[in-house]
């Protein structure tokens, strides 16, 4: 399975569960870990309260980067594993504002 199928199931597992979809990852780049560096990029140097969409793809990300870690024994590159080890509780909101914190250093 490449990581663009991989990334399509989860995202249509994720749509199921929540009932939403992100729209973030419909128009970004295919490569994981480019998605996770857009993403970053995207918060620096803006306020918290206008970075929902960016942490909102780096959320589904990290369950996606955990699930093909963890679940599927699937390489995902240094980058996204050392994301999704540091970032594995991204359901508590205190988290979304340590990432924030962490984007904000280059």
């Amino acid at each position: 399975m490449t990581c663009a199928e991989h990334l399509l199931i989860v995202d249509r597992a994720y749509a199921a569960r929540t009932g939403a979809r992100v729209e973030f990852l419909e128009r970004a780049m295919p490569c994981p870990t480019e998605l996770y560096l857009k993403a970053m990029r995207m918060m620096r140097g803006r306020p918290f309260d206008d970075c929902d969409e960016a942490l909102k793809g780096l959320v589904f990300l990290q369950e996606v980067a955990a699930t093909a870690l963890w679940r599927h024994r699937c390489p995902v590159g240094d980058t996204l594993a050392s994301f999704a080890r540091e970032f594995d509780r991204l359901d508590v909101p205190a988290e979304h504002e340590r990432l924030y914190v962490r984007a904000q250093t280059p």
